[in-house]
């Protein structure tokens, strides 16, 4: 659907040109120029990316709001056909119509590109949409929601647009490759990376044997991204014992909102922030949390049906009734919502701390392993792959470890209520990121 947001006045028009285009892409600075040529037409620049916009307004006189619809990537979208496009799309509005993003896929597939409409052949095999609509519900019986909408986010990315009405077996391992490269020189490059990790993803299930028929995809594809810029890589983040001690006392003591209970246990277990919140009633029997794979990351990938189970800390009560430990004050939007609290609500609590919930779990390892345990055993409480290596651990009962589990968190708990003090400078000075240093020197 079209953005939808409050009438604001349009920018002042300027008339736009190739050139200065490619200036205000290069700049990056935020702003918004509207095309004096083609009314409606905007160019809306970000820091990272720069978009076509097609902007028009509904509604009667005093209750005018505006829709605005992305046309494509201005790197990727020539300005002619961006014009083009909004022509277009003014037309159905005259007509009483609203251009949709579906609109936009099929009406970009032609412009410009006579390469893939000479492609584009009755080969009775899936053709880019298609073949996404398979992948995307396959994803969505095997992944989470959240996992669902963020493969729905790239592979529905104008980018890909052109490749629509392409059928899949014609798309080669060059074309998608510059996919990622467009996506790299307009400064995304974490999200380079994450699209190709999707087109990789969506052409392993393309390849598999069941699908090639309908696909012809008879391999996985080898996808080149360009190296991110030197030092422009968020360093991963080791918060220290004593900071996320403080942070549970402030949850226990209730101060951040209707996060505090489950940032409990999150910091008391170290799982991750979905598994948290969504943990039911039926799951903490006889003092032990029993986490099904569906709460699992990848678990239903691996086809791994076996219940993770943590001890579960005594000073979280469970509720007097309803299904959820951890209730929502109001029902989540979104279809298929369960009204337990949302794992973002994790993140928006520690939005005042220079680290995430995910980040817990690298200090909860480290503290581990200066405590002497080693990885593979750690990755028990973690529910990483490299848990389960051997014969005996291949076939083992869910409580089998939990004995070892339960010695390894008691370990992580002296240490994280202060009982056992380490020392946190040293055991963290390989991870920890230096201090910035002062860009002049104080006069002596």
């Amino acid at each position: 659907m079209p953005e939808f947001l409050p009438l604001k006045d349009f920018p002042v028009p300027e008339r736009l040109t190739v050139d200065m285009v490619r200036r205000l892409r290069s700049d990056g600075v935020e702003r918004e120029v509207a095309d004096a040529r083609q009314p409606g037409l905007i160019l809306r620049v970000g820091r990272k990316s720069a978009t076509f916009r097609y902007q028009w307004s509904v509604g009667s006189f005093g209750k005018q709001r505006k829709n605005r619809l992305v046309l494509g990537d201005a790197g990727e979208l020539a300005l002619d056909d961006a014009r083009d496009l909004a022509r277009r799309a003014a037309d159905l509005v005259t007509q009483g119509l609203i251009p949709d993003e579906s609109w936009v896929r099929s009406e970009r597939m032609p412009i410009g590109d006579t390469a893939v409409a000479a492609l584009d052949v009755a080969t009775g095999r899936w053709t880019f949409a298609e073949a996404r609509t398979a992948f995307l519900a396959h994803v969505k019986a095997k992944r989470k929601a959240g996992t669902l909408r963020d493969y729905t986010d790239y592979l529905e990315r104008p980018e890909l647009f052109k490749f629509e009405h392409r059928p899949v077996d014609q798309i080669t391992e060059e074309d998608l490759s510059t996919v990622c490269a467009v996506i790299h020189a307009t400064g995304r490059e974490g999200t380079a990376e994450g699209m190709k990790r999707k087109l990789s993803s969506m052409w392993t299930f393309l390849q598999r044997q069941h699908n090639r028929e309908k696909s012809g995809v008879r391999k996985r594809v080898q996808l080149d991204v360009p190296e991110r810029t030197p030092g422009k890589r968020r360093p991963r983040r080791f918060p220290l014992p004593s900071e996320i001690r403080s942070v549970l006392q402030k949850a226990r003591a209730g101060e951040c909102g209707i996060a505090s209970a489950p940032l409990v246990l999150l910091f008391l277990t170290g799982q991750r922030r979905e598994a948290v919140a969504a943990v039911s009633t039926d799951d903490v029997r006889d003092g032990v949390w029993h986490i099904p794979p569906l709460h699992r990351k990848t678990a239903d990938m691996r086809e791994d049906t076996r219940v993770h189970t943590l001890p579960w800390p005594e000073e979280l009560e469970m509720p007097p009734w309803g299904e959820w430990v951890f209730k929502a004050k109001r029902k989540r939007a979104g279809k298929g919502a369960k009204p337990h609290v949302a794992g973002s609500t994790l993140t928006h609590a520690l939005k005042a701390e220079t680290w995430s919930p995910h980040d817990v779990r690298r200090t909860l390892t480290t503290v581990l392993r200066h405590k002497g345990y080693k990885q593979d055993r750690i990755a028990l409480i973690l529910d990483h792959n490299e848990g389960g290596k051997s014969v005996i651990d291949a076939h083992y009962d869910a409580y089998e470890d939990l004995p070892e589990k339960t010695e390894m968190l008691t370990a992580w708990w002296d240490v994280l209520e202060g009982r056992d003090l380490i020392d946190e400078e040293r055991v963290f000075k390989t991870h920890r990121m230096p201090p910035k240093k002062p860009r002049f020197r104080a006069k002596e």
